[in-house]
């Protein structure tokens, strides 16, 4: 009797976490967005501003690149052949503030914390990252999304994302985390993204 009534436990527990586990799709977000990660020389104010500065110069020169972009690896390839274009940008910007640090570009998947961008809240996890790192990279830094264009855009979140190929469940995930099931499976989400290297 006793396996009887622990067997039910399980089957009950189990169908109660079956909605709230995330699945390959809802995994798949990692995988269809490329992040902006720079890197501040150091913690000094004029650093974190010049940081700030190289970004917005970065991004006006992407925003007109990426435009009509429908999915990920279309955006990799364009921010990748334009690389030297985009460095040469940051070393403007920089000489044009008087500073002489070099600048240094890479393309990697690296770590994110949870974040917010308006009404869209991406998971903690490892994603594709074009990271930019002025002078000694020891500063604090900025982190946005460069695809789908979430950094710049005017247009409503929810349509970036579709055009960017998002299913309508991974943009609910994202979007809808106010909801008690969501929040769960989005926490479920991260966990199951914690093991990975």
């Amino acid at each position: 009797m006793k396996k009887l009534i622990a067997g039910l436990s399980a089957i009950l527990i189990l169908a109660a976490l079956v909605p709230v586990l995330p699945t390959a799709e809802d995994a798949d977000i990692y995988n269809k967005t490329v992040r902006l990660h720079v890197i501040a020389n150091s913690d000094t104010q004029e650093d974190q501003s010049l940081k700030l500065k190289v970004r917005d110069a970065i991004l006006a020169h992407i925003a007109p690149l990426l435009e009509g972009t429908e999915n990920k690896e279309d955006a990799e390839a364009i921010l990748r052949e334009n690389i030297d274009l985009i460095q040469q940008t940051a070393e403007q910007t920089i000489c044009d503030e008087g500073f002489d640090n070099s600048v240094h570009i890479d393309f990697d998947r690296e770590y994110y914390p949870r974040r917010e961008y308006e009404a869209v809240t991406l998971p903690a996890g490892h994603y594709l990252s074009m990271q930019v790192k002025i002078g000694e990279n020891k500063g604090q830094n900025w982190w946005c999304v460069l695809f789908p264009m979430l950094c710049t855009t005017s247009a409503k979140p929810e349509e970036e994302l579709t055009q960017a190929g998002f299913t309508v469940n991974q943009i609910r995930l994202i979007t809808d985390t106010d909801s008690a099931r969501y929040k769960i499976k989005f926490k479920f989400l991260e966990i199951f993204e914690s093991f990975k290297k």
